[in-house]
């Protein structure tokens, strides 16, 4: 499951915004949130900041073993 972790984070910065669009019935301010998250998302993953990766995500969340908080996140993801 860490690969598959590792896999969404290298296709977040290299597919192109419009892999991850917010569909078009989505509200303009909610597609307009979404990119600039993922913008920011990308950024931070490209310059290795493990902490802010973290900080991004929202907990608990499942990926084989449950995620409770970012430092969880960093020790069992970024290590």
């Amino acid at each position: 499951m860490k690969l598959l972790l590792k896999i969404a984070l290298a296709a977040a910065l290299v597919a192109p915004t419009s892999s991850f669009a917010v569909p078009a019935s989505a509200p303009p301010e909610v597609q307009k949130e979404f990119a600039s998250f993922i913008e920011k998302f990308r950024a931070t993953v490209k310059v290795n900041d493990s902490a802010a990766v973290a900080s991004m995500a929202q907990y608990p969340f499942v990926i084989g073993d449950v995620i409770r908080d970012p430092a969880e996140f960093i020790k069992t993801i970024y290590r």
